[in-house]
């Protein structure tokens, strides 16, 4: 598996980190202590997420992450 450039588009207060992956199809959160967690995506470089759970969907090729008011995770 060859590296992917990713871009890093949120960090909060909180020992988390959000990341978008160019080339990578399952938008991430690095946590601490450190660990990656697939937050979205089922791995499948498609786009149709706009319905269903979160790692059910297919993100296609990630390149923001966002945090609503409300606490939500945005991800384009």
């Amino acid at each position: 598996m060859k590296p992917v450039f990713h871009q890093i588009v949120a960090r909060f207060a909180c020992p988390l980190l959000f990341i978008a992956a160019c080339g990578a199809v399952t938008p991430a959160v690095l946590a601490a202590p450190p660990r990656i967690e697939t937050v979205a995506g089922s791995g499948k470089p498609e786009n149709n997420g706009d319905e269903g759970p979160a790692l059910e969907i297919n993100v296609g090729d990630p390149f923001g992450v966002e945090i609503g008011p409300d606490g939500a995770l945005y991800i384009c």
